[in-house]
């Protein structure tokens, strides 16, 4: 054997040797480290067992190529690198760079959103809390009207001029007999010894009248007349030392003027204060079977607004509220009667409890609308019938067709052939009697003459 091959084997029985030397995993625990100086187990696999023999969590398999097992090289000590001359300064300047960068960033970010979201006179409220909050800058309480806007300027002049209306009226009905029943509405003072004007809709009928004034005071009233033609009405009440209203002139207004309506609404918001303007002039409409020019506003009113006041920019009265347009779809349609109209019946009714100088032909009407009427009154025919009257030449049942040659079947067209015509002028009223056609000559009189007539 040559000396070369005698000297791998004697290499190989001491590498054996020094294998069978190595201590076990046993020895050293569960976790094990290799000695110095011994060479590294490359099976892929190591048992977890601990020095009893006992396998606690079977044989986990390992990547060859992983520093897992005995592997316990030694350690390589990494020489310190050298700092470059001048980088302590480099890095300084960045960090003080940074620091100007982020600041100048936030800066602008804050200006951003406060140019955004704020409003012109707001401010900002941080305080207690990461959310932006922004208050009014101008935190003045307005000290008089004045500065609280011109609707708090009228509503203080004219509240405590307008006054809630309740009323009672006794009703009969076939089936539940005789009852009482309620209504609401609104007044407003117009003297300091108890005058107030409302609508003839709002007391007509009414057996029972009550005012309740601003101050709470509630007062029972007297009926002094109403005007079914105008609607209006005059109640008083026994009380001195009111603030009436003060009349304004309601044929200056003009379209886009602000208004105010001050009433009851619903018959239990006394003192509701409401704004808007004058939407328009002259508005011909038809309330409770009766023709009306009328102002039209787009202030609020609701059932129960009805006799309060429409006032002007100024806490002048220039109108009574006495109708809201209703149904689908429809808001901000609401009329008064000018008070420039309402004067006059006004005055009328204070002075003689009825108005003076308006045409009337002397008759007492009804008219049939329904079956039932009918059926009740014993008729054949819709329309407007003879109840009673001062001129022997109409009899009771009698069915007015036409004035002057003009065709009516309601009240309404009636009256609004004789507001055209004076005291005195001669009408041709044809009747229908009996099946027979009779035209009657008729004088027009003042219909304070008519105690009968229908106002």
């Amino acid at each position: 054997m040559s000396d070369e091959i005698r000297n791998d084997l004697n290499q190989n029985e001491e590498n054996t040797q020094n294998t069978q030397n190595e201590p076990t995993p046993q020895q050293f625990g569960k976790t094990t480290y290799r000695p110095e100086n011994t060479p590294m187990y490359n099976t892929g696999y190591f048992s977890s067992a601990d020095n009893s023999q006992n396998n606690t969590s079977g044989v986990y398999s390992y990547p060859v190529n992983q520093q897992y097992g005995y592997q316990n090289q030694a350690p390589i000590k990494e020489e310190p690198q050298k700092r470059k001359k001048g980088s302590g300064k480099l890095v300084f300047a960045c960090i003080i760079l940074s620091l100007v960068c982020g600041i100048a960033g936030a800066f602008g970010g804050m200006y951003a959103y406060d140019m955004l979201f704020s409003t012109s006179n707001g401010q900002a409220n941080t305080t207690g809390s990461t959310t932006v909050i922004y208050e009014s800058a101008d935190t003045k309480v307005p000290t008089t009207v004045t500065e609280a806007g011109a609707v708090a300027a009228v509503a203080k002049t004219a509240l405590p001029s307008v006054v809630e209306i309740s009323t009672e009226a006794v009703a009969n009905n076939s089936f539940y007999g005789q009852y009482v029943t309620e209504g609401a509405g609104s007044g407003v003072v117009i003297s300091k010894d108890g005058y107030i004007v409302t609508n003839n809709h709002v007391v007509n009928g009414a057996s029972n009248i009550t005012v309740r004034l601003s101050n709470g005071d509630e007062h029972k009233a007297t009926l002094i007349g109403t005007d079914s033609q105008t609607d209006v009405a005059v109640i008083k009440i026994d009380v001195d030392g009111l603030t009436p209203a003060i009349y304004g002139n309601s044929d200056n207004l003009i379209i886009g003027e602000l208004t105010v309506a001050i009433g009851n609404p619903l018959g239990k918001l006394g003192g509701t204060v409401t704004d808007g303007i004058i939407s328009a002039l002259d508005r011909e409409i038809t309330v409770e079977g009766e023709n009306m020019v009328l102002l039209q506003t787009n202030a609020a009113v609701s059932p129960g607004n009805s006799g309060g006041g429409l006032f002007n920019g100024k806490g002048e009265l220039i109108g009574i509220v006495n109708a809201k347009s209703s149904g689908e779809n429809i808001e901000g349609l609401g009329f008064a009667i000018p008070i420039n109209t309402a004067k006059p019946i006004i005055n009328d009714l204070i002075e003689k409890g009825y108005v003076t100088g308006r045409p009337s032909i002397g008759v007492s009407v009804i008219e049939i609308t329904t079956d039932y009427q009918k059926y009740m009154y014993k008729v054949n025919e819709y329309g407007v019938y003879i109840q009673s009257s001062i001129n022997k030449d109409f009899k009771t049942g009698d069915r007015i067709i036409a004035i002057d040659g003009n065709t009516v079947s309601t009240f309404a067209e009636i009256k609004a052939i004789i507001k055209n015509h004076n005291v005195g002028d001669k009408l041709t009223v044809t009747v229908s009697r009996q099946n027979k056609i009779i035209d009657v000559k008729v004088t027009l009189v003042d219909s304070s003459q008519n105690t009968t007539a229908n106002k």
